[in-house]
């Protein structure tokens, strides 16, 4: 029978020691070698991203990424202690003795953060852009903070494959090693721009080579950069089978729905009016199909709320998701607060992300919400009410 013994540094290694439980998924990236500490894998990939990496600044809780998920690092207390030992030639030295331990849960992406970088030097083209950097210069002022992908990486809590996916959601385009956003009255602009070359050069919208595109938009260079040009196809064009591009005319429909939202900020827009506008304010050889207004307002889902309903003539309001708490009980705290009831299909559109599947959603629900039937004056349906006094 080999002794135990407790080392003289066990005090000292109160701190120095965690164990971390890891998920299959997550375990797979490393392979135990027999004699040696675990290695990794080999890995085949040309990705030059971490397998793993713990990312957080001081005051954030920190995450786990691999490249392509992102896990929220959990402290679990246990009953029992657990000593780690270590062999030595007389028998085991305890070097920590521990409670508990730290697990891995998979967590949404923590990228709330990237709008808020990005829309702190918005991009108004190469003109406006030459503009702001001689003016600040001239005034002595500091040129507006621009971020690289590794900055990125660095401050928003995400794997690589999912700040790919948010930098794309946002429509961010690389300038001169840098992301930016790109300012909705240049992006408005610059749409316009690219549908009208394609139309005068009898190109098709719905079926189209990039190189094409980028050729039938050379003389609009110096307004509009190839790298924007680029970034637009991306934003508003679906790839095919084939590599040749689609446009998706939902989301250019939301893009010019957003904005005309936005500038009437908080006010009451009559709905009818709203579509008329809408509608026209789509550049050719784009149309939006009004009837029923159902049919368009599908596009702009989680953007805008419809009051005055029970009348003829409902107003329309801008009411962005992306204002909404990221965590589910002070989103659901907002959206009481802004609306005593909700039908569920108001509320899902501003719920839709807090969970991966409809049952798993529903239980969230459950936990924040009552259900009722509203009656069939009311339209009937599911109506939902806070569980809890809202302030």
């Amino acid at each position: 029978m080999s002794d135990i013994v407790f080392s003289s540094d066990l005090d000292a290694n109160a701190d120095r020691f965690f164990l971390l439980e890891l998920p299959a998924e997550v375990a797979a990236l490393y392979a135990a070698t027999p004699g040696s500490s675990p290695k990794r894998q080999p890995v085949t990939s040309t990705d030059p991203s971490p397998l793993l990496v713990i990312r957080g600044l001081p005051n954030d809780e920190a995450v786990l990424c691999t490249r392509d998920a992102t896990y929220a690092i959990r402290e679990v207390q246990t009953s029992n202690t657990t000593l780690l030992t270590r062999k030595q030639a007389e028998g085991y030295s305890v070097d920590a003795c521990m409670s508990g331990y730290m697990e891995l849960v998979p967590t949404r992406p923590r990228v709330d953060k990237l709008r808020e970088l990005l829309e702190a030097a918005l991009y108004d083209g190469p003109v406006e852009e030459e503009r702001e950097r001689s003016k600040r210069l001239r005034s002595n002022e500091p040129q507006r903070k621009t971020y690289t992908h590794a900055d990125l990486e660095a401050l928003v809590q995400c794997s690589t494959a999912e700040l790919a996916n948010a930098l794309t959601s946002l429509g961010a385009v690389c300038i001169s090693s840098t992301y930016r956003i790109l300012s909705p009255t240049y992006l408005a602009t610059s749409l316009r721009l690219l549908l009208a070359s394609l139309v005068a050069e009898d190109l098709d919208v719905r079926d189209l080579d990039v190189e094409d595109c980028i050729s039938a938009m050379a003389g609009e260079a110096d307004e509009v950069p190839e790298t924007v040009v680029r970034g637009i196809l991306d934003q508003f064009w679906d790839i095919k089978p084939d590599g040749r591009r689609a446009i998706n005319e939902g989301k250019v429909a939301r893009f010019f729905g957003e904005t005309l939202l936005q500038n009437a900020e908080s006010r009451k827009t009559p709905l009818s009016t709203f579509l008329t506008t809408w509608s026209s304010a789509l550049p050719p050889p784009l149309s939006l199909l009004t009837s029923p207004p159902s049919a368009a307002l599908a596009h702009i889902a989680g953007l805008y709320l419809l009051s005055d309903t029970t009348t003829p003539t409902p107003s329309i309001i801008y009411f962005p998701k992306r204002a909404l708490p990221p965590d589910a009980k002070p989103r659901f705290e907002a959206l009481f607060r802004m609306r005593r009831r909700w039908k569920r299909d108001e509320m899902l559109p501003y719920i839709d992300d807090l969970a991966p599947t409809e049952k798993k959603l529903d239980a969230i629900l459950l936990k924040f919400a009552r259900t009722s039937k509203d009656s069939p004056a009311d339209g009937g349906g599911t109506v939902y009410t806070s569980r809890y006094a809202v302030q």
